[in-house]
């Protein structure tokens, strides 16, 4: 019996290409159907095949509550509502715009709740405004020219989530059908690029783009730093400092919309010059890379004219024109300009996410580049907390800043 075995089972074998394979699996079926035999399929959980129904997703995913700082145009406010009513929403999660407008543009909305946030010009402050109206375990930061995918939140946790994981980093791609040739430049540029970031040399960072952030996490940090640029990079290095970690959720997904006019972009590069220096200074150890012409452009120049190639033509000359406008911008400043409700100095925003009189809060504030200008104000009480803490080195760190 053995060897007749082995004979048909060479027979066989050489058929399974056309269809003995599949006829021995439903016989295999049928007679696990007449009670005989064992389960035909393999048992995978799941998770592990991907299987999981949206309904299991939603029902497992703590709440989650969006934070959008806005600074525009009544018509951009509409847009922007209209992106973010797509979303999908369970019980518990919230979504905040916060108005950093130099005056108040946006609508009320039922479904969405707005606030003005006009104590400094910074997307950061407004993002502290909103976080600071945050009851939700996690807080999702998007920008305003960004557009959510519908399912964005139930992505974010599709995979297990950390006990240490303190921020996860959202895809941010490119809005389809783009046909401005500033957007297309900034789209082939990759201005903002989250698998780029989360490979820096020094630590892994992702853009307030498309953050998820623990609230837990960034109360434990003092929140963002109001300034102009580059609160996001300096706010996920100082989670990975205290401990916290990142990971990365690509099918998370926001749409950006890239600058159309020239003023626009150069701004924008501007303004990440200046960051890039703030953070140089407040980080020494990142070494950050300074703005710098990039190698051979004149020949490359010449070469794109003479063969008629104007798209990349213009890319170079766009190249050129940000590289000095971010190399202007690492001589100015970081400072956000002043809003009409600020009544007191910029550095003190820390109170945004935690009162002054309690040690918690102070020990946060001594990790901010700018909290012992917040200390200060905190009174002779809040020293002696620090002193309990063991924070001198870093009270004397902040003083040289």
């Amino acid at each position: 019996v053995a060897v007749l075995l082995r004979w048909i089972g060479a027979l066989v074998r050489p058929l399974e290409h056309r269809g003995a394979g599949r006829l021995r699996l439903l016989a295999r079926r049928a007679e696990f159907a007449h009670g005989r035999g064992a389960h035909p399929w393999p048992t995978f959980p799941a998770d592990r095949i991907g299987l999981r129904s949206r309904a299991s997703r939603e029902a497992t995913r703590p709440a989650v509550t969006i934070v959008v700082p806005f600074s525009g145009t009544e018509g951009e406010g509409r847009a922007l509502s209209d992106a973010l009513r797509g979303v999908r929403l369970r019980q518990g999660d919230a979504v905040i715009v916060v108005d950093n407008s130099a005056r108040p543009v946006l609508q009320p909305l039922a479904e969405i709740c707005s606030v003005r946030a006009d104590a400094a010009r910074s997307s950061y402050h407004a993002r502290n405004v909103g976080f600071a109206r945050a009851a939700t375990p996690w807080v999702l930061f998007v920008d305003a020219d960004c557009h959510p995918a519908p399912d964005i939140l139930d992505a974010f946790f599709d995979e297990p989530v950390g006990e240490r994981d303190g921020a996860l980093v959202g895809a941010v791609l490119d809005r389809p059908g783009s046909s401005h040739l500033i957007g297309r430049f900034s789209a082939r540029a990759h201005v903002i690029h989250q698998p780029r970031s989360l490979v820096d040399t020094f630590l892994p960072w992702g853009a307030t783009a498309n953050l998820l952030v623990r609230a837990a996490a960034l109360r434990e940090i003092g929140g963002f730093e109001s300034v102009r640029s580059g609160g996001d990079v300096d706010a996920c290095w100082r989670l990975q400092e205290s401990g916290w970690a990142l990971a990365w959720r690509p099918r998370a997904v926001v749409h950006h919309h890239h600058r159309t006019t020239l003023r626009g972009l150069l701004r924008q590069h501007r303004r990440y010059g200046s960051g890039l220096a703030w953070l140089g200074r407040c980080h020494p150890d990142a070494d950050r890379a300074w703005p710098a012409m990039p190698r051979g452009v004149v020949r490359g120049l010449t070469r794109h004219l003479a063969a008629g190639r104007f798209e990349q033509l213009l890319d170079s000359v766009l190249d050129l024109l940000c590289t000095a406008a971010a190399g202007v911008g690492t001589l100015e400043h970081n400072r956000p300009g002043r809003g009409a409700g600020a009544t007191e100095p910029l550095v003190a925003t820390a109170a945004e996410v935690a009162p002054l009189d309690r040690v918690a809060a102070l020990a946060a504030l001594a990790r901010r580049p700018s909290g012992f200008c917040a200390l200060v104000r905190a009174g002779r009480s809040g020293f002696d907390g620090l002193r309990r803490l063991g924070l001198e080195t870093a009270l004397g760190r902040l003083r040289e800043r």
